[in-house]
């Protein structure tokens, strides 16, 4: 029996087990991918960005030109929904070629990049593209040259030109390249609402019986999972009549997916936040002409709430029930708070935590530079009593001799 995908979610949020949830799910794909093998990518281990994450032999991305034939990419699809992706590793400075190479030979006519090029002070992703209209990259035969780019806070979009200098038929093609940005490193966004924004503008772009579009982030399996899982049960959630959308299974669309690559949605936040977007877009979409209104609702936002999520389930015994009021107002034990003022709250309470951050750094700083000051005083106190000792000592052993 399935259950449906609201009662999954209240029930995991009631109890808490957000975490018991992963790993069952993770356990039931190790169970089922035990004899899945890897030899290829572990024959490949330099082209590899983590060691750990390895595409498998049945239905990796084969390069058909060049000396290399690996690349660290799986072709993953869900026949229900019709859904296809490339699913890869963000390129390597050493696969770059590579990469392009795969988009050329698979047609491929959207790219959409879900991690930042550095975070953390870490390298996650190759510049496999020109930031610069002006300034042109080349790879082996392919040449990309920068031809559009819209900037906002949380993505970009851009066009690309891709020149094959090896290809005679049709030497160039047009690249969408669709950067979302405001994924944190171990961390999800801050409300389904801009990501679902981001997942719609992708979709119009993308047909579902066109090329399979290449989605990538660092690993190619946490950011990555999570957008491909929302895509498909967006696409089922469109096909199907709403009194069928009860037989949407999440955990049978991850399980299936995860056959085909392994890992994908790689943390319990992840797998909260799919259904949390899930969720959000199932009542979005009651609306008919959801699309439009929900790309037009949110075009000029510079932020998104997500206080239109389902009601949470009854609050555990022993706790207050919030209470909103009709002007939006929440009200915890009758007393009334604007949401300006929790959010002033929120900002003052950060505030108080930042300056006592600050403080014991300051402290720590002060006890350093006193240490720094006043140990060659100490040590040179030391050194005079140790002498000390020393000649009161000796000084008796001569005279007793």
């Amino acid at each position: 029996m399935i259950i449906p995908l609201e009662r999954v979610f209240h029930e995991r949020e009631r109890s808490n087990t957000w975490k018991d949830y992963y790993n069952e799910l993770r356990k039931q794909a190790i169970i089922k991918t035990v004899d899945k093998a890897s030899k290829v990518a572990i024959a490949n281990r330099r082209l590899n960005r983590y060691s750990d994450v390895l595409p498998y032999d049945s239905n990796r991305i084969v390069l058909k030109s060049g000396a290399d034939s690996y690349i660290n990419a799986s072709y993953v699809e869900y026949a229900r929904s019709g859904q296809r992706y490339i699913i890869a590793q963000g390129p390597m400075d050493i696969t770059c070629h590579h990469f392009w190479r795969m988009i050329w030979q698979h047609n491929v006519s959207n790219i959409v990049m879900l991690c930042k090029v550095v975070e953390n002070q870490k390298c996650k992703c190759a510049q496999y593209w020109p930031a610069s209209v002006a300034k042109d990259m080349s790879f082996d035969e392919f040449t990309i040259s920068l031809l559009t780019c819209s900037l906002s806070s949380e993505y970009n979009i851009s066009t690309f030109k891709i020149s094959n200098s090896k290809d005679k038929e049709g030497s160039e093609r047009t690249i969408n390249h669709f950067h979302y940005h405001a994924w944190p490193d171990f961390g999800i966004p801050d409300s389904p609402d801009s990501f679902l924004k981001f997942l719609c503008l992708v979709r119009q772009q993308n047909a579902v019986h066109s090329p399979p579009p290449v989605i990538h982030c660092s690993a190619g399996i946490g950011r990555s999972g999570v957008y491909a899982v929302c895509d498909i049960i967006i696409q089922l959630l469109q096909d199907l009549p709403e009194g069928e959308w009860s037989s949407i299974s999440l955990d049978e669309i991850l399980l299936s997916l995860r056959l085909q690559r392994v890992g994908l949605i790689q943390a319990p936040d992840q797998l909260r936040f799919t259904f949390k977007s899930i969720l959000r877009a199932k009542q979005i979409m009651l609306d008919k002409e959801w699309p439009s209104k929900f790309l037009q609702t949110h075009a000029s936002d510079d932020e998104f709430s997500d206080s239109d999520m389902p009601a949470p389930p009854p609050p555990l015994k022993g706790h207050a029930k919030p209470q909103v009021a009709a002007n939006g107002d929440v009200a915890m034990n009758g007393d009334v708070t604007s949401k300006s003022e929790l959010r002033q709250r929120k900002h003052q309470e950060t505030a108080t935590k930042v300056a006592d951050i600050r403080k014991r750094m300051k402290a720590n700083e002060n006890s350093q530079q006193f240490w720094n000051n006043y140990w060659p005083h100490f040590m040179g106190i030391g050194a005079l009593m140790l002498g000390t000792c020393a000649y009161l000592y000796f000084s008796r052993t001569s005279s007793l001799i």
